[in-house]
């Protein structure tokens, strides 16, 4: 698995360290995202499955470390490169994509809550939303979550975020 598109034999010749790759790649996010607001996109999709793998001692393993890739650096440099690319104006409207669509289990409405605290840290409250990750279908397989959780799910949205804002 190359999810960083980072490989030490054959990157190393371009890029010493693979936060300079990572950078570069923002900084054409960056860019790329200048472009569709021009362009008159309103709203712009980041996701960041690196760092949920960071939980995960065998993929921390296969994909960070058995690359040279400090797990460490993730949370620090990797963090920082995606607040840069995720500089959301203040007259923006966020939403929050807590909700797994990749689990068949109902998170629970405290676990959420204090998620969405911790991102009211960043970015204010009353700006935000709450929603499920992505849809219910986002790999060409499907995700193992039956049509009885995804409505338990979306109950749940709707219900936390009727609390939350309101």
């Amino acid at each position: 698995m190359r999810f960083m598109f980072w490989s030490p034999e054959e990157s190393h010749a371009a890029y010493r360290d693979p936060f300079d790759l990572f950078a570069d790649g923002a900084a054409v996010i960056s860019e790329e995202i200048r472009e569709l607001a021009c362009l008159g996109c309103e709203y712009v999709q980041i996701d960041a499955p690196e760092l949920a793998i960071l939980v995960d001692p065998t993929a921390r393993n296969a994909v960070f470390e058995a690359n040279g890739i400090s797990p460490e650096r993730i949370l620090g440099d990797g963090v920082d490169l995606l607040n840069s690319i995720a500089d959301v104006p203040r007259d923006s409207f966020v939403v929050l994509g807590l909700v797994s669509t990749k689990k068949n289990r109902l998170e629970s409405a405290e676990e959420l809550c204090t998620r969405s605290a911790e991102a009211a840290r960043y970015f204010p409250h009353d700006q935000m939303g709450l929603s499920t990750q992505c849809g219910f279908v986002s790999g060409i397989k499907g995700n193992p979550v039956d049509a009885t959780m995804q409505e338990k799910k979306l109950l749940l949205v709707g219900d936390l975020a009727h609390h939350l804002w309101h």
